[in-house]
């Protein structure tokens, strides 16, 4: 026969004592509001209107033959094409050399921007890690 055993108290509940579910929430809340702070930045304009400066990796890397290892400071080309029918950036030296393509996620903010020179933008290289990843390699930063 069994007897009546009644079921376990939870893990916060000793001695009478509740969980305050302001904790929770005050936990949850800090937790967002420190995620923001992580995530990329993809904004182009500012609350003026004003272009900011643009920052991406140079995406391709890997599947160029490059003659010359850019430096921090280099200076690039980015120019638009087209891949497979939608619009493209291909980053090129100064001496025309191609070193790679602007990531897919970053062709929109590019787009936006559009100079006056038919698209073509010109960029310095932010970061150059020659002994990291490929597609963490150059990172470039557009030239306003």
């Amino acid at each position: 026969m069994r007897a009546n055993i009644p079921p376990p108290a939870a893990p916060y509940a000793l001695k009478g004592r509740k969980r305050h579910p302001r904790r929770r929430a005050v936990l949850t809340a800090a937790i967002a509001a420190g995620s923001l702070l992580l995530l990329p930045r993809r904004i182009c304009l500012d609350s003026g209107g004003q272009a900011s400066p643009l920052s991406f990796f140079v995406a391709g890397v890997r599947y160029q033959k490059v003659a010359v290892r850019l430096q921090e400071g280099d200076r690039v080309r980015v120019v638009p094409g087209t891949f497979d029918g939608a619009r493209s950036y291909t980053v090129l030296t100064t001496m025309g050399i191609r070193v790679g393509f602007v990531p897919k996620g970053e062709i929109a903010a590019l787009m936006s921007l559009s100079p006056a020179s038919g698209g073509e933008h010109s960029a310095h290289v932010l970061i150059a890690d020659h002994n990291t990843v490929p597609w963490k390699r150059y990172k470039l930063v557009l030239d306003t």
